[in-house]
């Protein structure tokens, strides 16, 4: 794993590639310094991966003291990442933006794991711990397999069946969700001798969670409704996760409480 950073830097009219911090042993405080004086240029940092950003301060989890330290580096030089590490799937990229100074805030005050109230209640390990989040899931962040309203129940089916899927979400974009198709809607239609040739005709009314929804209270619907659509801050839908995923939820959990 390559463990530097490039900055890509916008200077028309050609692009310049600055390699930023190649050395190893750099420290994490000093990558984020080049990174803020960048940022301060107007220079564009590229964007890495939780799984490059984590081992940039000698770890390989996002254990609830690794947050903190990682949040302490971020505040101290008045940086933050977008979207947070902390909620992040492993393998989704994070960009770095600077922080404005409240008005408010004591430059001297030294950073404390007890007076932050946010990382209080994650070592205390409460249900807004981020580690336990929906979103930490691969499937929630893989962007589903879809069917439009006027598509034929032939194409519905055989996509389920190419890809062993007991459902599909029936949408017209990736924010617009209009239902859901299955084979239990298709099932109940051709028993009661109904003709159907459209998804529209016999799809059902979905459900949704949060991607930053706890995992905690997500678990219950996944096993009453099968399935939950996943949706990020931006409303786009950025996956599905169903009973089949419940291993990977209580591996998640396990991970969690062992860190």
């Amino acid at each position: 794993m390559q463990n530097h950073l490039s900055l890509l830097i916008t200077t028309p009219p050609n692009f310049n590639i600055v390699e930023i911090n190649k050395m190893t042993d750099a420290s994490p405080k000093s990558r984020l310094e080049q990174i803020k004086s960048s940022l301060q240029k107007g220079e564009i940092v590229q964007a890495v991966t939780v799984r490059e950003f984590i081992p940039w301060f000698n770890a390989e989890r996002r254990s609830s003291l690794v947050r903190w330290q990682i949040r302490q580096h971020l505040k101290e030089v008045k940086l933050r990442t977008t979207p947070n590490f902390m909620d992040a799937y492993i393998d989704s990229p994070i960009s770095f933006e600077l922080v404005e100074p409240q008005n408010n805030e004591s430059p001297s005050s030294e950073p404390s794991l007890a007076n932050d109230s946010q990382d209080t209640s994650l070592i205390a390990g409460s249900l807004s711990d981020p580690a336990f989040r929906i979103g930490r899931l691969e499937s929630a962040n893989k962007k589903p397999l879809s069917v439009k309203p006027d598509s034929s129940i032939n194409e519905a089916v055989t996509l389920m069946l190419m890809h062993n899927y007991s459902q599909l979400p029936v949408m017209t974009n990736e924010r617009e969700v209009k239902g859901i198709i299955g084979w239990e809607g298709i099932g109940s239609h051709l028993t009661l001798g109904k003709p159907v040739s459209f998804v529209r005709e016999c799809m059902k009314s979905h459900y949704e969670v949060n991607l930053n929804d706890s995992l905690f209270r997500v678990i219950g619907r996944i096993i009453e409704h099968s399935y939950v659509l996943v949706r990020n801050e931006s409303k786009i839908i950025t996956g599905i996760v169903t009973t089949a995923d419940l291993s990977s939820v209580v591996r998640t959990i396990l991970v969690a409480f062992r860190n």
